[in-house]
């Protein structure tokens, strides 16, 4: 691993145009996206990575309509019994595609499918006797 002295007579060595312009580049006065149509905070470096690399349940984001003026208090909190009761049916969720999962027993169109293209299988050739 190479240590920061490592860089320090090299970074001394660039010039303060050429430095202006590096930190430019960033566009850390513009401020970042956290979803579509979210605004977020300036100085900063964005980050893109697959939704499921990271999977969730629960938003760690507090959302607050309103103003973003520093002079305005925030809202207070209220425990939302909604919330917990979300949380809990996701939970419940969770658990029950785990376990279908670990059965093998998965409901999707591959399933349904199989079952309407065998009945019709058997009924194209309950047809084709009767002709």
């Amino acid at each position: 691993m190479v240590s920061p002295a490592h860089f320090q007579p090299r970074v001394a060595s660039v010039s303060q145009r050429r430095w202006g312009h590096f930190v430019e580049s960033f566009h850390f006065e513009e401020r970042m996206e956290f979803n579509e149509g979210d605004i977020g905070l300036a100085g900063g470096i964005q980050i893109l990575e697959p939704a499921n690399l990271n999977p969730t349940n629960v938003d760690t984001i507090r959302r607050y309509g309103g103003s973003t003026s520093p002079d305005m208090p925030w809202p207070e909190e209220h425990d939302d019994d909604e919330d917990c009761r979300i949380e809990r049916l996701e939970k419940i969720m969770s658990r029950a595609m785990k376990k279908m999962d670990k059965n093998g027993t998965r409901l999707g169109p591959s399933s349904q499918g199989s079952s309407a293209s065998s009945g019709m299988s058997s009924q194209s050739s309950h047809d084709s006797q009767h002709e």
